[in-house]
């Protein structure tokens, strides 16, 4: 170990990498003496949690913790955590609420398609709530208005979920 220090002509001298730990070892053969700052502030801002979850009675309630969703990475976070909350929805009730949401991309309305398409293959109702007038927008030029059960505030979204349809 002590040989490839050397030949990688790190700052270190001979003998001092025997006791490191392999991130030390690591950053010493690239010749810096510790990790970079910025690095670790990227990992700890994408590990923040995209959604929040509550239950409200019978209603699993989720909401978005960004007001633009846009970046891929964050959108795939949120996707996959999405889908991870379909299963807490125990009495088959989920009420995404957008409250705060302006702007999201196209990759972002894929992945509530792909939502849709697990809650009812799981026999989770969903519904949206407090939809902004921008998205609002873009759920009408892509016709998914119609798709989506698309509720006005989160009591309204709540009890809708009690009423009973004409035919069924």
């Amino acid at each position: 170990m002590v040989s490839l220090a050397a030949e990688a002509s790190s700052p270190c001298k001979p003998g001092e990498l025997q006791n490191a730990g392999s991130d030390a070892i690591f950053y010493a053969l690239i010749g810096l003496e510790e990790p970079p700052s910025l690095s670790l502030k990227l990992r700890n801002e994408s590990a923040m949690a995209a959604i929040t979850t509550q239950i409200n009675g019978e209603v699993l309630v989720v909401g978005f913790t960004d007001s633009k969703i846009l970046d891929s990475q964050r959108i795939e976070q949120v996707g996959k955590e999405l889908q991870d909350a379909v299963p807490q929805a125990i009495h088959k009730k989920l009420l995404l609420n957008f409250r705060g949401v302006t702007f999201m991309s196209s990759a972002m309305i894929t992945k509530l398609v792909m939502l849709n398409k697990s809650c009812k293959a799981k026999e989770v109702n969903l519904k949206f709530c407090e939809v902004s007038p921008n998205v609002l927008e873009v759920f009408k030029i892509t016709k998914l208005n119609k798709l989506f059960d698309i509720q006005g505030d989160e009591e309204k979204g709540i009890a809708s979920f009690d009423k009973k349809k004409w035919f069924g």
